[in-house]
């Protein structure tokens, strides 16, 4: 796998997935075994770019697959059971579509009037045979229209989605042919609870007598996912093996830029490189970002140096670009909105490092001139780890986020 600079869009080529190798042969577990995973780590080191790769190796080996963003459902606010039914739904159908080729199709049925969608899926149907995928009308026409009910008032989401959940089931016993289900920010249908309760059970009870279906789950909420799928209380305990997607350690980060500037034909000083490690230290997103923004630097200056001037301006742009103050400015809004003493905390982390619970109350009392509660520094770590801001190891706490963490510091209000 080759280091090739790039920030933003999650990549799909597993070539491009540097250090990613041993994750990726877990492919063979899911095409041999249907072996069902969780993908468990903190934003930006490209649990996306893995679950993306893996859907198209999966496909290359001719299982149908499909991809669902929990994420993209929230439309600014709360994952809703309605939203939930809907992307779900039509996540699997428009993938489904895709791969006979019907996909645009099926977004311009989607959008026409319900009696229209109803008459012009058999039309769709018999071009998808043509195709080699298989799906009878009847399943299909049936899921439908108990969307348009449930939009009418008539039946309950929660209807809707029990029938969806076994979607999966009955496209790949009609298809003879496994099928891979991709759920990205899994932790956000814990949301649904309060609307239906014991939706984790439902769900749990339709996978499981899944005997042609792989479901590959992820989350940056760490702790969140960690307890959602390993405790005993809870109803998807021993159903997916857990696998960690961890930030690049300090030699994998090193190469990965030495190497993705040596392509680029750039030199690098010793001292720059570790300036800029310091500072991004191993999450992919902003070595990546290092790297691009070095590289626009270089080219503009037309030298071919890594300098540890070059690498003080990448670090000062990495701290002030727009685009991602206005990321982490949303991170931070989300966390505030939670509670302001979680992100009085969380600001404690911003000098980089590990901590202990004493030297944070101890940093929150200068802070605030008054005392601080022990029971609620230790309420609010606990927090912080479910959510995927810190992690916790043996007596210390770190932030998953070095960028993020002295980005909060930075600014207290």
């Amino acid at each position: 796998m080759k280091a090739k600079f790039l920030y933003g869009a999650p990549r799909r080529d597993p070539d491009d997935l540097y250090g990613r190798g041993e994750v990726l042969a877990i492919q063979e577990l899911i095409a041999d075994r249907l072996q069902s995973y969780a993908f468990v780590g903190p934003r930006r080191v490209g649990k996306t770019s893995i679950l993306y790769a893996l859907n198209d190796m999966l496909r290359e080996r001719g299982l149908l697959t499909a991809y669902i963003d929990a994420e993209r459902g929230l439309g600014g606010g709360a994952l809703t059971l309605q939203t939930f039914a809907r992307l779900y739904s039509f996540s699997i159908l428009e993938d489904y579509m895709a791969q006979a080729g019907m996909r645009e199709r099926l977004r311009m049925l989607l959008r026409e009037s319900a009696s229209r969608v109803i008459s012009s899926l058999g039309h769709l149907l018999g071009r998808i045979e043509k195709a080699s995928l298989k799906l009878e009308s009847k399943p299909l026409t049936a899921l439908l229209e108990i969307h348009l009910r449930a939009e009418a008032g008539e039946i309950s989401f929660k209807q809707v989605l029990e029938q969806a959940l076994d979607l999966p089931q009955e496209l790949a016993k009609r298809n003879k042919r496994n099928m891979a289900i991709f759920i990205d920010e899994f932790q956000f249908i814990a949301d649904l609870k309060v609307a239906m309760p014991g939706i984790l059970h439902v769900m749990r009870s339709h996978f499981q007598e899944h005997d042609r279906v792989a479901y590959v789950i992820s989350g940056s909420s760490v702790g969140m996912l960690a307890r959602l799928i390993g405790d005993r209380q809870e109803p998807f305990y021993g159903f997916f093996l857990a696998q960690e997607v961890r930030p690049f350690d300090g030699p994998t980060a090193a190469n990965f830029l030495k190497e993705g500037f040596e392509s680029e034909g750039i030199q690098v000083e010793a001292p720059a490189l570790e300036h800029v490690l310091a500072y991004a230290d191993g999450i992919p997103a902003w070595l990546n970002y290092v790297g691009v923004e070095a590289v626009r630097l270089l080219k503009a200056k037309r030298t071919d140096k890594f300098t540890m001037d070059i690498a003080e301006q990448v670090v000062t742009k990495l701290r002030a670009d727009p685009m991602i103050t206005k990321t982490l400015d949303a991170e931070r809004e989300k966390l505030k909105m939670l509670s302001p003493r979680l992100d009085a905390i969380y600001r404690t982390f911003g000098r980089g490092g590990e901590l202990r619970p004493i030297e944070i109350k101890h940093q929150l009392e200068r802070e605030l001139h008054r005392r601080v509660p022990f029971s609620r520094i230790s309420d609010g770590l606990r927090r912080l780890v479910e959510l995927g801001f810190i992690a916790k190891f043996g007596e210390v706490y770190r932030a998953t986020d070095p960028v993020l963490s002295a980005y909060a510091a930075a600014r207290k209000k």
